[in-house]
Order: C-alpha cells, then structure tokens, then sequence
C-alpha cells in the first residue's frame, strides 16, 4: 500500500483512485481490516487457544473496542493498493506510476470537480 497525504476535504482518497483508473491504474481503497477488531483477537476463547490470558506479571489480555486506536483508523483511511501482478510486469508499473503522476499534477482540477459533485 501507499499512503494518500492530500487534504481529503479537497479531494476524496476514493475519487483519487477513481481518477487514477480512469487513467489506466485500478487503484483501490482501503481494504485492510483492523487487526485488533479481528476474531482472534476478539474471541476469548480463541485467543486463549494460542496464548495465555494473564501473563506472570499480573496483565491480562482484554480485547480492544471498535475505535479504541483511532490514529490506526486514519491510517487505513488513507490507504492506496495497487494491484499485485503475477509476474514481473515493469511495464505496467510504468503505466501505473504515469498515470498517478498524471492525476497528481491535476490535484486542483479534481478539487474542483469534488465542490461541483457535493
């Protein structure tokens, strides 16, 4: 993944990579799942199938809430995947890479069009 780092208020991370594809890079968002939120994590009696619930220093093991790490959260928010190739295929990196190059450099234009689509 990469991270998207343009004032989102301006332009989605989701109408970034629908430019993005429209100019030949099938960019997805987000994507990953919270591990924490995970069923191993939140299942007790899962999670005490592979590790102990207390440790010898008196801590015990208490799954996280929804939204319990929200900087986590942001993170994922901002999330770019590009797709993976079977092989190697330098040329279509290149065409990946040219064509968020080429969205990029139209960042005002697409803020633009953002206000326009409310």
């Amino acid at each position: 993944p990469a991270f998207y780092e343009y004032d989102q208020k301006k332009v989605p991370v989701s109408l970034f990579a629908e430019a993005c594809a429209s100019e030949g890079a099938p960019i997805g968002t987000g994507g990953y799942q919270s591990w924490c939120q995970t069923p191993l994590f939140q299942d007790m009696e899962l999670f005490s199938q592979l590790w102990v619930m207390k440790h010898a220093n008196g801590v015990e093991y208490k799954p996280l809430p929804a939204n319990a790490l929200p900087n986590e959260e942001a993170l994922r928010q901002r999330f770019l995947r590009f797709p993976i190739p079977a092989t190697e295929v330098p040329d279509l990196m290149d065409q990946m890479a040219a064509a968020v190059e080429k969205v990029a450099a139209k960042m005002a234009a697409l803020a633009r069009y953002q206000r326009t689509r409310g």
